[in-house]
Parts: structure tokens; C-alpha cells; sequence
């Protein structure tokens, strides 16, 4: 066609999707031709900070989040009163509300598992904005797993500088901090982060 015939498209659709953590696209290239990179460039995941993968116990893999006595779950821990205090960057300073309302499955702006009592340690999941396809991503895999991890939705607060404070937290024992995002990000470009393993797909009766 010549320059005059062809239209740019008033809207356009993406098909691109997201691959979840520990998905290997390798296996699809034995039935497709592909010309460039098979699969999403993006990867949603649990980041935590690299340099804890010196401690002498596992931090980077989904059943150490599945034991109740798991000291990955102290790592990332957080007290009562620490949550208390984080409750102002869990809602919006404009309309008062949770970034996860509770018809998002939270409650006072958390997601809080059954199995994370008061007598219970449970890591903490930081995470952004919530919506319905995401915050059922995450509870799903977190009644899946039988996890001892709550998620706490903090909005825009979740920044460079939120994270550069919870990397190291004082205390009588080490914590950082645990985040749901996704890779690449300008969120987790300037920090040195590792995600979480998780299997391709995680029966229900693991």
C-alpha cells in the first residue's frame, strides 16, 4: 500500500501476559517458530533483598513461608504497633479509603490469613495498589501454599524511600522487608533484589 492508504489504528489490544514466577516459556519453542523473546519481558514475584541469602537459612523459596516456626516469617515480620503506625500509608489522604477495601477480601486495608493469629509470627507482604484481579491472585496463592504471610496494601507509599527504610530494621534481631511487584520495575531498578521460587504451578495439595 502506499503512504496514503495505510491508517494508524485508533486503539490497540495487547495479548502480551505476564508469566508467573518459575514458568519456563523454553518448553513452547519446540512447537512455535518465534523470531524474538517467547513470552512476557515482565514477571509479577515476591522480591527480597539479596544480601539476606547470606543468613543460614532460606529465604528464597515458597515452603519457607509454609512452617509456622520458619524464621523467614521473623525476617519479615511486623509488630502490632509497627502495623498500627503504617495504618496512615494504607489508605488514601483524599478519600479516607483503604487502598484494599474490605470488598477486596482485606480488612483494615490488610490481608490477613486465618492461620495468622495474634500468638502467630507472619511475614509481611508489601504491596502497591490493589484491585480484583490482583489481590485474588495473591490470596490464592497464599491459601494455596498454606502460608503464614498477611499483605499489607500501601499505595503510592511503597517507594524508594519506603523500602530504603525497612531494608535494615533495628531491632534485637535482623528484619527487612518483603515486596509483591514486578520485574523489571523502576520500583526495584536502583535496589539489588531476588524473587521468591515458586513452582509453575502450586498444587492445592502441597
Amino acid at each position: 500500500k502506499s503512504t496514503t492508504e495505510v491508517r494508524i489504528p485508533k486503539a490497540m489490544v495487547s495479548l502480551e501476559v505476564w508469566i508467573p514466577p518459575g514458568y519456563n516459556a523454553e518448553s513452547l519453542t519446540t512447537d512455535f517458530e518465534t523470531t524474538s523473546y517467547l513470552g512476557s519481558g515482565g514477571c509479577f514475584g515476591w522480591f527480597l533483598p539479596k544480601s539476606l541469602l547470606a543468613q543460614d537459612f532460606i529465604l528464597d523459596h515458597w515452603r519457607s513461608y509454609t512452617s509456622p516456626n520458619s524464621k523467614a516469617l521473623r525476617m519479615f515480620s511486623r509488630t502490632f504497633e509497627e502495623l498500627q503506625e503504617l495504618s496512615n500509608k494504607m489508605k488514601d489522604p483524599e478519600t479516607g479509603e483503604f487502598y484494599c477495601p474490605d470488598n477486596l477480601g482485606c480488612e483494615k486495608g490488610m490481608y490477613t490469613p486465618p492461620r495468622c493469629t495474634p500468638d502467630q509470627i507472619c511475614a509481611v507482604l508489601f504491596a502497591s495498589f490493589a484491585d480484583n484481579n490482583v489481590t485474588k491472585f495473591i490470596r490464592r496463592q497464599i491459601e494455596t501454599m498454606k502460608a503464614y504471610v498477611r499483605v499489607v496494601w500501601i499505595g503510592p507509599n511503597l517507594d524508594h524511600k519506603f523500602i530504603e527504610r525497612n531494608i535494615h530494621l533495628p531491632g534485637l534481631f535482623e528484619r527487612s522487608i518483603l515486596i509483591f511487584h514486578w520485574r523489571p520495575s523502576v520500583l526495584l531498578q536502583p535496589f539489588d533484589v531476588i524473587s521468591v521460587s515458586f513452582p509453575p504451578c502450586i498444587d492445592r495439595t502441597v
